[in-house]
């Protein structure tokens, strides 16, 4: 099931389909949320705001961008603890959204293994 127009992660997709051109990046809307997601949900849960420089890597390195888009990171960092409570924010509400939108990207499978999770998020694999 689809979430609603409202939901964060409706927001999270439509973002990530007008920052990548401004990024320049190979990316489909798709896999540039699912990037985001997953640093997103890697937050610590006693953090209270994100580094601006932590995203600004993720986005350059995950997120192959030539370019940056300094509104996007701007407004990643103010919802940024939003996003990571929000029970509903899910990679399957993201590929839900993109099949909706006929992307064609929504059964793309986005697996990073442990060392990349180290490397991009500093956290150590199970």
């Amino acid at each position: 099931m689809e979430p609603d127009e409202d939901s964060n992660a409706h927001w999270l997709y439509r973002r990530c389909s007008t920052a990548r051109t401004t990024m320049q990046t190979p990316l489909s809307a798709l896999h540039l949320s699912i990037k985001v997601l997953r640093f997103i949900k890697s937050i610590d849960e006693d953090a209270d705001d994100i580094s601006q420089m932590e995203l600004f890597n993720v986005l350059k390195n995950q997120g192959q961008a030539k370019k940056r888009d300094l509104s996007f990171v701007f407004e990643l960092c103010e919802r940024a603890i939003e996003l990571r409570d929000d029970e509903e924010f899910s990679e399957e509400s993201l590929r839900a959204i993109a099949a909706s939108s006929g992307d064609g990207d929504e059964t793309a499978s986005y697996e990073i293994g442990a060392a990349q999770r180290r490397l991009i998020f500093g956290v150590v694999a199970d």
